[in-house]
Formats: structure tokens, C-alpha cells, sequence
């Protein structure tokens, strides 16, 4: 939501001049900062896009990761601006991290122009004029003329899809993933001819403990193209020959592919391709597939798959769920839908260990592995994804209506049709947002068996939970929780935080307006009418006053003035 008033908001900005120093820096433009987009790299560090395209970070600068020209060790506790983005209108930001533990972020523009800063000699920078470390910002010269319009990035692998469906890769390249007929390391990005005469809409790439083993690329018309690793068949080319010239896969054609999952097993080595054709019908490659080609699911025939669930779960368009075993495709026997209870919607983890069920009437069931007691079933006893589904009746009469899983998935949070927000599952430094003051080092590992119903006083729509830290976004603001020991979570300190905490610094853009409070004027609205103040100027500096607000989480009323004077209520004291 813009605002009327140029407010003046001061952050501490680091610069690289010989030697490094802070200076106070002035938000440009007419308007407080307002967040389009938070980015993570497993909590630490962080990145925020405002609306206006430009970027803000915190945490951790390790190997100057955040581009602004600090050298590699800095600690950024407040949100601080990229300086030289500032006119770049960015939209993105992908962070990479190479086998060594290198880690580079590219910053993807509006136009489709790529900027990267950070460690790593295999994030594309021209190697012949620049340093392949850099901690300040650089655009990758050999993009200069294509819209970029999507990064793929996979340990040491990078792939650039144009706004032409054409790509452009740089990396390691080990087992020609790549694409270019050859496994050398490329050290720019350079356009992957053999791709030259389709149309490419998603790239899909995985291997051991995620680490670039294959590569499938999918086109606009539903063919696929495959290279890299095939000790199994997981190419589904007929043979277990390593493919370094891309290759299409014709037990594939005329099936209109739209989407491709590939599978790890316990020991996190490839397993198995999932490929889930638009009439619903699921085909595979790998080690499960008894076939070195492609071969068709025969389990699910006549099922009509919708999605593919988590590593290898199976959603069906009658909302049930199956899931490989081995070879076998076997029904998820305990799932609320088959015992006649109405599911409304159904929430796994990434790796399928997982499962959680919404009711029509917001009542949730769980099941599947309980370590931490992130089932929120009261206990940690594992609940067989084979056996029948436990209600958690700790949700009894809340009506739940979105169910998000943390990144690690040892962590569960449940939004109310309210907005109100509980937790169970791990807790290490605070990340529920519980209030719990722990964990000290060496003590176990904090969990929370039961919901808890977290104090936010919003509304909250949306929740991120990354490493050991959560982004909670309510109408306009957010608030932050956990793990804070680099000043990631951008509040100006490194102590953790245990209970959800208002990042004060920035605005979200949303046209709703903020329904927990009874003001009728938005958080950061405008009023245009400045006859109905009792105070039209400010006593202090004289400017006038033209901002109405909420401050921090107490929803207390006041307006300021165009240099941040505030004025509680209609009384003439300033706060200053």
C-alpha cells in the first residue's frame, strides 16, 4: 500500500572502501518499503524484495553471498539494501551452493536480466575479466541478450530458461547433466544447442543426497529430453549407458507429459522417475520399473492420477492416495476417505513420510512418521501410513483450512479459518513460536507434541518455516520466529526470538485491509481528507501530517508526519 508522505527510514548500510564502515542511508522514493517477495536459504540468510524491485538482506554474508560489498565474513543485523540493484527492478533471487559448500545467489530482474554475487567459481561470471569470487554484484555478461525468465539451480549445476523456452547452463557438469555432449565444467552460461528446435517449460533435475546425477527437460508439447547418470535405466532410454548428448524419450511420445518427479530412496541415491501424463496415467524409470525403458504404472490403470504427492504418493482425482511400495502400488487403507469422512483437502511432506487430512468441517487427521510429534496427535509414537488415520482432537471445533509442513519436515503449523495459528513438532530455538525459552546447548531437542496457539494478534494468510525459523505474514506486516544468531531475521539483533516478533522495518503490499482491527483504514492507508485531524501540522517540525498507522502489535492509532514525528490519538503531544 503506497503512501502519501516521503517517510524517512534509516538503515545501517555497510560499504567496501579499503576498509569497512556504516553510514545512514535514506530510503529513496515517496513511499515506505513495502515486501513483495521473502527469500531463504534454510533460514539464514535472508532476502526481501520490496514492490519497487529493489533488495534488502540480513544474516550471514558468508563468502559476501549478499552482494553488498562487504568482504566474507560480516554479520548484517538489519535490512540492509543492495545499493547497486537499486534501479534493477528485481523479481528474484536464487541462492546455489556448489560440493565444496561455495554459496553464490543470482538476482533475476524484471526484464530478464541476471545479476550474481558470492563464492564460487562455477556461478557463470566472465572468468577472463573478473574474479570468479566476488561480494559485490555483478551481471552475467553472456545473458546480456535474452529474457531470462526462470533459474534453475541444483548443487553445482545452473540452468537459465528464456522467455523462448531456450536454455543456457554453467557448472560442473559431471555426467554431461548439462547437456552439450561432453561432462568438462562450464564456467559461463552457454545455450544448450541440443535443444535448439523444441520448446522447453520446465527443467527437472536430482541425484544422490540432491546432488545433479540427471536431468529431464521438459517441453511445451509434452516430450521430454533426458541426460546424465543412468546406472538403473532412470532414463527410460532402454539401456544403463551414460547419456551426455541429450536424448528424447520416445516411450514417451504422444503422451503429454506435464509433469516429472524423481524419487531418493532411504539412503537418499536416486530411485525412481515418476512421469504423470494430462489423462492422468503415471508411467516410471529406475530401479522399481523391472524395465530399463519407460513402463506404465499398471496399478494406478484406470485411477486418474491429479498429482504426484511428496516423493512418491499418488493423488487421484477422487481424492485418495496410494503409494509405491517396491514395485507394488498399495492404497493409503487408513486415510479418512475411505471410512467414509468427507476430505476436503490432503497435505504431505516432501518425502512422503508424512500425511495430513482437512474435513470438510476443518477437523484434521494424521498419520505416518511422529518423531518430535509433529502429528500433533499429543505423543511421538509413529502412526502406520498403512493404519487408520488419529484425529487430532486438540484441533477439535477450531476449523483448520491450510495445513504448511517446515522445510526439514520435523514441524507443523495449522491455520484456522480465522487466521490464528497453531504449532507442534520441533522447536529448536523458538521456531514454533511457541514462547518457550530453550534450547540451551547440549539439552534435548525442544518439541511440542500438542498444538499451541500462537499469540499473533493479525490475521495470518501465509507461513514459511525454513531451517529453525518462521515468517509468519499477516494483512500488511510480518512477524518472525527462531533462529536469529546471524541477525537473519533482519529485527536488528542476534538473540533468538521464541515468540512471533513484528519485522517493524517494512510494509506488505495487499489491497485488504486489516479485518483484527476496528480502524476502517488499512495498515499504512491513507486518509486524503486531512480536515477530519484535530492536528494538521506537526508541532515539532511544522510538516503536515498525513499518515494514519498502527503501532507495532498493540494496534495503537497514530498518524505521523513527513519526518516520522508521531502523534498519538487527536491530542497535540509528539512523541518525537
Amino acid at each position: 500500500m503506497k503512501l502519501k508522505w516521503g517517510i524517512v527510514v534509516c538503515l545501517t548500510v555497510a560499504v567496501l572502501t579499503g576498509s569497512v564502515f556504516a553510514e545512514q542511508v535514506e530510503l529513496s522514493g515517496s513511499e515506505m518499503p513495502t515486501i513483495k517477495k521473502i527469500i531463504s536459504s534454510f533460514g539464514n540468510p535472508l532476502w526481501i524484495i520490496t514492490n519497487e524491485g529493489e533488495v534488502y538482506v540480513s544474516g550471514e554474508n558468508s563468502g559476501g553471498i549478499l552482494g553488498i560489498g562487504n568482504d566474507y565474513a560480516s554479520i548484517i543485523k538489519t535490512p540492509t539494501r543492495i545499493e547497486t540493484l537499486k534501479d534493477i527492478d528485481i523479481v528474484d533471487v536464487i541462492v546455489g551452493e556448489d560440493s565444496y559448500g561455495d554459496k553464490y545467489a543470482y538476482y533475476l530482474s524484471e526484464n530478464g536480466k541476471v545479476f550474481v554475487a558470492g563464492d564460487s567459481q562455477l556461478m557463470g561470471l566472465d572468468y577472463k575479466t573478473l574474479d570468479y569470487r566476488s561480494h559485490k554484484i555483478n551481471q552475467l555478461t553472456s545473458l546480456k541478450e535474452v529474457k531470462v525468465k526462470k533459474i534453475f539451480c541444483n548443487d553445482d549445476c545452473t540452468y537459465f530458461l528464456t522467455e523462448e523456452g531456450k536454455v543456457y547452463a554453467c557448472g560442473e557438469n559431471n555426467w554431461g547433466v548439462l547437456g552439450f555432449g561432453y561432462a568438462d565444467w562450464i564456467l559461463e552460461p552457454s545455450y544448450i544447442k541440443a535443444l535448439d528446435n523444441v520448446k522447453i517449460k520446465d527443467i527437472i533435475v536430482g541425484g544422490y543426497k540432491g546432488s545433479n546425477d540427471v536431468a529431464f527437460f521438459l517441453t511445451e508439447d509434452g516430450e521430454v529430453y533426458a541426460g546424465g547418470l543412468n546406472e538403473n535405466g532412470e532414463l527410460g532410454l532402454g539401456h544403463k549407458n551414460l547419456v551426455i548428448n541429450l536424448t528424447k524419450i520416445k516411450a514417451l511420445d504422444k503422451l503429454k507429459i506435464k509433469s516429472i518427479e524423481i524419487t531418493t530412496d532411504e539412503q537418499s541415491s536416486l530411485e525412481n522417475v515418476y512421469y504423470l501424463a494430462e489423462n492422468g496415467e503415471v508411467y516410471m524409470s529406475g530401479k522399481n520399473a523391472n524395465s530399463l525403458s519407460v513402463v506404465k504404472i499398471k496399478g494406478l490403470t484406470g485411477k486418474k492420477v491429479k498429482a504426484i504427492k511428496g516423493n512418491k504418493f499418488f493423488l487421484t482425482e477422487d481424492n485418495k492416495l496410494f503409494y509405491m511400495n517396491g514395485n507394488k502400488v498399495v492404497e493409503v487403507s487408513g486415510s479418512p476417505v475411505n471410512h467414509n469422512i468427507t476430505v476436503k483437502k490432503i497435505v504431505s511432506s516432501d518425502d512422503g513420510s508424512v500425511i495430513f487430512y482437512i474435513t470438510e468441517n476443518g477437523e484434521v487427521y494424521s498419520h505416518g512418521e511422529n518423531e518430535f510429534g509433529k502429528l500433533g496427535l499429543g505423543h511421538t509414537k509413529d502412526v502406520p501410513l498403512t493404519g487408520k488415520a488419529e484425529k487430532i482432537t486438540a484441533l477439535n471445533g477450531i476449523k483448520v483450512n491450510k495445513i504448511v509442513i517446515s522445510e526439514d519436515g520435523s514441524s507443523t503449523f495449522f491455520r484456522t479459518e480465522n487466521g490464528k495459528i497453531y504449532a507442534a513438532g520441533r522447536n529448536d530455538q523458538g521456531r514454533l513460536g511457541c514462547e518457550i525459552n530453550y534450547r540451551s546447548y547440549g539439552d534435548p531437542i525442544p518439541t511440542e507434541v500438542t498444538p499451541k496457539l500462537l499469540s499473533i494478534s493479525r490475521s495470518v494468510d501465509r507461513i514459511v518455516s525454513a531451517g529453525d525459523s518462521t515468517w509468519f505474514y499477516t494483512t500488511h506486516r510480518i512477524y518472525v520466529a527462531g533462529n536469529n544468531s546471524y541477525g537473519q531475521l533482519g529485527l536488528g539483533h542476534t538473540e533468538d526470538v521464541y515468540k512471533p516478533t513484528l519485522i517493524d522495518t517494512f510494509y506488505l503490499e495487499s489491497d485488504k485491509q486489516d479485518t483484527t482491527s476496528t480502524q476502517t483504514i488499512p495498515v499504512g492507508g491513507i486518509s486524503e481528507d486531512l480536515t477530519v485531524y484535530n492536528i494538521k501540522t506537526c508541532y515539532k517540525c511544522g510538516e503536515e501530517v498525513g499518515r494514519e498507522w498502527y503501532l507495532n502489535d498493540n494496534d495503537i492509532h497514530y498518524r505521523a508526519c513527513r519526518n516520522n514525528h508521531h502523534f498519538f490519538d487527536d491530542t497535540t503531544k509528539c512523541k518525537g
